[in-house]
């Protein structure tokens, strides 16, 4: 790829036709993104079944994934703030869709290939990810940015949704479908249908996808000259607002990850005999997709109403509220969905909308406090903390919890016990969120004063020349 192709830089209009063309376009990946990523959920008991494995095993999977993902995000945050955003997500896209039709095919004997594949569909997924916010923030001017963020991140539950919707539709077709000799086949197919989408994506994004100048929508010109990994990695560790909405979102991906993963078992666990008339990853689903969005829509709408009132660190203290309350229902939700199944399908939703209030907040909060030539690094970095400490282990702990109470208990109530910690998870995020609002004004106003020095510099090197 010629180099001028990499570098090439585009000043284009704020709030212009190309930023909402570049809106719908990575929000749709977006959604593809999170739908192969949920996929594995709706099948995972045959996939259990298929590879003879158990639940902490079954964990791997998941983790493969997250690993891989967060190893590869500050080496593509690093690349983002340096070349072509742009043909880091063409070839993300084109490099996970390859990876996930090839995971279909594995056979029965072959368990930690599988599992090595799905690590390779994490490396593309990151790829795509960690540049995405900076890109919407060098085309939203702050005014409108939070916005985009939010029609950016309404993604997440719909393809999260979709993910356990597909996988489980794909399955019961396949499997009526296929000789039933062969039927223990079936799951395969559900990861035949994003690997179609991602090609049409990858069209799009080099037909469609511009690629700003880093600082474009701040008026604030980009340097050829760029900072050292260290001296970038240093002033970000500075910054309160960056590390302790890193750490809060640890939470956040920690219960995301073990309940994407175990939450669609344990419904149909708990309605082995009756109710969840569609399955559980379908009734899931339908919760995720609800409570994706109005968590997403009540977190804007909360954090925009607050700052006209003056409370310039909302988006910190909405994340943290949301996940304080979240801990509270997800606990009476384990506890009721069973004997209760109506009062603990409405406790599911509210845990699962309280729990993403910060979606558009937390890349809200890195974009406001971070000047634009760090913004993909800071990304790649959250992303490598958070998912280390989050969902790259989570489902394995709870997998490894059930499998110890099962020695003793029903699978009930062995995966209930296993999910049970994301109650505490979830209470010390909030916690954390709230202490990265005490950073915020100071952090805002550093960066505010370092893109204002960056235009006076650019000025009158403009007038020397």
């Amino acid at each position: 790829m010629p180099p001028s192709i990499l570098s090439r830089k585009e000043t284009l209009p704020k709030n212009g036709a190309a930023a909402k063309y570049a809106l719908i376009l990575l929000t749709l990946i977006n959604f593809l993104n999170y739908m192969d990523r949920y996929t594995v959920s709706a099948v995972l008991p045959h996939i259990q079944t298929f590879f003879n494995i158990n639940s902490e095993e079954a964990g791997y999977i998941q983790t493969a994934f997250i690993v891989a993902y967060m190893i590869i995000s500050p080496i593509c945050g690093y690349l983002g703030d340096r070349i072509s955003r742009k043909w880091i997500v063409v070839v993300g896209i084109a490099f996970w869709s390859l990876f996930t039709l090839a995971g279909s095919f594995v056979g029965p004997n072959s368990f930690w290939l599988f599992v090595t594949i799905r690590g390779l569909v994490g490396v593309g997924e990151a790829s795509y990810i960690t540049v995405a916010y900076s890109i919407l923030g060098d085309l939203f001017t702050r005014k409108n940015r939070l916005v985009a963020l939010g029609i950016f991140s309404f993604a997440v539950p719909f393809g999260s949704g979709a993910g356990y919707m597909t996988g489980a539709v794909a399955y019961q077709i396949a499997k009526s479908l296929m000789n039933p000799s062969n039927s223990q086949y079936a799951w395969q197919w559900a990861f035949r249908v994003t690997p179609t989408l991602g090609v049409v994506c990858v069209i799009l994004s080099i037909l469609f996808l511009p690629d700003p100048e880093r600082g474009n929508a701040d008026d604030v010109p980009e340097s050829d000259e760029k900072s050292s990994v260290y001296t970038d990695i240093l002033i970000l560790s500075k910054n309160g607002s960056v590390v302790f909405s890193t750490l809060g979102y640890i939470s956040v991906d920690f219960v995301a990850g073990s309940l994407a993963f175990w939450a669609p078992t344990y419904v149909n666990k708990v309605h082995a005999d009756a109710g969840a008339p569609f399955g559980g990853s379908i009734n899931f689903g339908v919760a995720t997709i609800v409570g994706g969005i109005g968590g997403v829509l009540l977190g804007v709408y909360f954090s925009k109403l607050l700052k006209r009132f003056g409370m310039m660190h909302a988006d910190a203290f909405v994340s943290g509220i949301g996940m304080i309350l979240c801990a509270p229902a997800l606990f009476t939700a384990l506890l009721i969905l069973k004997p209760i199944p109506w009062l603990g399908w409405i406790l599911v939703l509210f845990g699962l909308t309280t729990s993403v209030l910060n979606w558009a907040l937390v890349p809200n909060i890195f974009l406001e406090t971070v000047i634009p030539t760090r913004r993909a690094l800071v990304s790649g970095l959250s992303n490598l903390i958070a998912h280390t400490f989050g969902d790259a282990i989570s489902p394995v702990i709870v997998g490894s919890i059930n499998d110890q109470v099962l020695k003793h208990s029903t699978p009930y109530k062995a995966l209930q016990y296993g999910l049970m910690i994301n109650v505490i998870v979830a209470a010390a995020g909030g916690a954390l969120f709230l202490i990265s609002a005490l950073f915020f004004k100071r952090d805002y106003r550093i960066c505010q004063a370092r893109m204002s020095q960056e235009r006076k510099n650019t000025q009158l090197s403009d007038t020397i020349q």
